[in-house]
C-alpha cells in the first residue's frame, strides 16, 4: 500500500512540474502598440517572434490555440471568448471548410467594445485584423480563411455576433452584420 501511495505522489508531483512548466508569454506584448498597429517593415520581426509557433495544419488544435493565444487584441478590453476550427463562417465564393479558422472575440467582463452604441457605423479594427490575418496565413500553412466574430457584449452565446469579418488566403473579404433580425453580408476582393 505505502508503495502505491509513493508512486502516486511522485506522478502528481512530475504532473504538477509539467503543467507549471508550460505557461505562454505573450511575445507580441513586449512591442505591440495597439494604436499604432503594424506597419509592413514591422511584420517581419513580428513573424520572426512567432516563428517557434508555425505549424503545418489548423487541425492541430494545441498548435493554433497557442498561435491565438500570442496574437495582440484589437484593444486592451477585448477577450478571445474562443476558438473553432474546421468551419467558414465566412461568405466567400468558395468554401474553405475545414481549412478556416473562427476567432469569437468579446469584451473583458464588466468593459465594453467600442462601437456598440452605434451598430450601423461599425469601428472595426480593419488595421489589426489584416495584420493578425497575415500572421496567421504566414503561421499556418494549410490555413485558407480567417473569421472574427465580435460580440459587443460580454456573455453572449457564441452562435449569436455583431459582426463577422473575414479575409480568404487569396486577399477576398466578408463582412456579415447581424442587426437582430436582419444579416447583411459584405464581400470584396482587395488587390
Amino acid at each position: 500500500m505505502r508503495k502505491l501511495l509513493k508512486t502516486m505522489m511522485l506522478i502528481g508531483a512530475f504532473s504538477l512540474l509539467a503543467l507549471t512548466s508550460c505557461t505562454s508569454d505573450n511575445p507580441v506584448a513586449h512591442g505591440y502598440n495597439p494604436e499604432q498597429g503594424y506597419e509592413d517593415s514591422t511584420i517581419v520581426t513580428y513573424e520572426d517572434e512567432f516563428s517557434h509557433l508555425r505549424t503545418p495544419y489548423v487541425g492541430a488544435a494545441h498548435a493554433t490555440h497557442a498561435i491565438v493565444d500570442a496574437l495582440p487584441l484589437p484593444s486592451e478590453n477585448w477577450t478571445v471568448h474562443s476558438i473553432q476550427i474546421g468551419v467558414d463562417h465566412g461568405d466567400f465564393s468558395t468554401n474553405y471548410s475545414p481549412y478556416a479558422l473562427t476567432i469569437f472575440y468579446e469584451p473583458r467582463q464588466g468593459s465594453v467594445i467600442d462601437g456598440y452604441d452605434s451598430r450601423h457605423s461599425l469601428d472595426i479594427p480593419r488595421d489589426i485584423f489584416v495584420a493578425n490575418t497575415n500572421l496567421l496565413f504566414d503561421l499556418i500553412e494549410n490555413l485558407e480563411a480567417v473569421t472574427f466574430s465580435v460580440n459587443f457584449f460580454y456573455g453572449e452565446d457564441e452562435s449569436f455576433f455583431d459582426y463577422r469579418w473575414s479575409r480568404s488566403r487569396s486577399g477576398e473579404y466578408s463582412l456579415r452584420i447581424n442587426d437582430g433580425m436582419v444579416m447583411r453580408s459584405l464581400n470584396f476582393l482587395l488587390t
